[in-house]
Parts: structure tokens; C-alpha cells; sequence
């Protein structure tokens, strides 16, 4: 058997793996990094909605009470 002579080209091989590799786990992560962010701004905006909703909620309830006020005196 003859032996192929080793050039640049497999180191250039091996390194380019690598390198696909260490790109690819790199996506991976910033992926689910993406995903937790926006996971949380959505839990940011469902919260905010919900105060919004409970102020509204609570300012209706006081302008009733005062027209109720208004109307016994």
C-alpha cells in the first residue's frame, strides 16, 4: 500500500470542522438565549397588561363610589 503524502489541505479539513463545530454550538446557544428573552419580555408584557387591567379596574370602581356619593347627597 502507498501512503498518501499529508498536505495542508487535512489540517485546513480538521480546522474548518472545528470551526463548523464551535459556529454551530455558538448558534445553538444564542438561540435559547433569544428564546429566554423573549419568553420573558412576553411574561413582561402579560404582567403589565394585567396590572393595566387591575388600575382601570380599580379607577372604575372609585368614579362609581363618587357618583353613588354624589347621588345621596
Amino acid at each position: 500500500m502507498f501512503e498518501r503524502e499529508r498536505g495542508r489541505g487535512d489540517t485546513q479539513i480538521q480546522t474548518d470542522r472545528q470551526s463548523y463545530i464551535k459556529d454551530s454550538t455558538k448558534k445553538k446557544k444564542k438561540k435559547k438565549k433569544k428564546k429566554k428573552k423573549k419568553k420573558k419580555k412576553k411574561k413582561k408584557r402579560k404582567r403589565k397588561r394585567k396590572r393595566k387591567k387591575k388600575k382601570k379596574k380599580k379607577k372604575k370602581k372609585k368614579k362609581e363610589e363618587e357618583e353613588e356619593e354624589e347621588i345621596l347627597i
